[in-house]
């Protein structure tokens, strides 16, 4: 009988014509949401100088590897 339920739900038997609304209302917005949440640069586009978003996510990467190479060198020496 749970199975049922989902089914007056979606179908909205048992409510009246307000919660149908907002039912119908909730269920566009969360497909809005999902559809929208696909959207977003791909790894493969090209970015900024021509270099692909995940080759600048790569090259940020090392760039901080090697600030904190840096600063791990300064406090080494500053003893």
């Amino acid at each position: 009988m749970r199975g049922s339920l989902f089914l007056c739900l979606l179908l909205g038997w048992r409510y009246g014509a307000v919660m149908r609304t907002r039912l119908f209302s909730v269920s566009i917005t969360a497909a809005f949401l999902m559809l929208a949440s696909g959207c977003g640069p791909a790894d493969s586009d090209p970015g900024p100088g021509g270099v692909t978003a995940g080759d600048a996510k790569a090259l940020d990467a090392a760039a901080k590897k090697l600030d904190e190479r840096d600063k791990a060198a300064d406090a080494a020496t500053q003893k």
